[in-house]
């Protein structure tokens, strides 16, 4: 991999949506619940807030 350049981009956005959308499918699996436990959606919170910051 890559340390820096426009490559790099082209090699973390890819990751970056991958895990995005694994977050976001984790979260509405919780959100379907017939009983939501909001204290599970802290975590995945984080990781996509700490997911912008880069």
């Amino acid at each position: 991999m890559e340390t820096n350049g426009p490559f790099l981009l082209t090699e973390i956005l890819p990751a970056s949506i991958s895990d995005s959308v694994t977050t976001l499918e984790e979260m509405t699996d919780v959100l379907d619940q017939p009983v939501v436990d909001y204290n599970l959606l802290g975590q995945p919170r984080i990781k996509l807030e700490g997911g912008t910051s880069w």
